[in-house]
């Protein structure tokens, strides 16, 4: 897929992740436009409705196969990302033209990680003492253009794992249920 003359939109593009993605796109040719949700951004792109199709990308987090300790909730959610990721996935290229896939790092050396207080601040130094390493904001958006530019990939989970192993988990082909 070449990105020259299309439009990315990113949410989050202000800062850390969102920012290093909005960055590569650019570089890459992209006008990168903000916006809220997978959602409002299939309105834009799809078939359907006229627009040139695309890829959605959205952000979890290996915290959505592998529970963090001290951290429930964001645990929780990026299981929902995950779901709500290959959800979508299922009808969106047939139906619209949109891949959608999600990019699944380790943690990440962002002012967020750094900015944790309390116990917040204590499960961070754990998990980095147990890491040793973080990922930088750089190395998701190289995951998130590899993910935009293979036209293979649809209901794709792209795992970044803290030493710098990707692993794909492709969304498995859902079969209707027998009535």
């Amino acid at each position: 897929m070449e990105l020259k003359g299309k439009v990315a939109l990113v949410t989050g593009a202000a800062l850390g992740i969102g920012k290093a993605i909005a960055e590569i796109l650019l570089k890459n040719g992209a006008k990168v436009g903000m916006i809220r949700g997978s959602k409002l951004a299939l309105q834009h792109m799809s078939k359907e409705k006229g627009a040139a199709g695309g890829v959605i990308v959205n952000v979890a987090s290996l915290a959505g196969y592998y529970p963090m300790e001290g951290g429930p909730v964001y645990t929780a959610t990026k299981y929902g990302v995950v779901g709500y990721t290959k959800a979508l996935s299922l009808d969106c290229m047939k139906n619209h033209g949109v891949r959608v896939n999600a990019l699944c790092p380790s943690i990440v050396d962002t002012q967020l990680v750094r900015s944790q207080e309390g116990d917040g601040r204590k499960v961070m130094d754990n998990l980095i003492e147990k890491l040793g390493t973080l990922l930088t904001p750089a190395q998701i958006a190289e995951g998130l253009l590899e993910l935009v530019l293979d036209q293979s990939r649809n209901g794709a989970m792209m795992k970044m794992f803290h030493d710098g192993r990707i692993e794909y988990e492709d969304q498995a082909e859902v079969q209707p249920a027998e009535a």
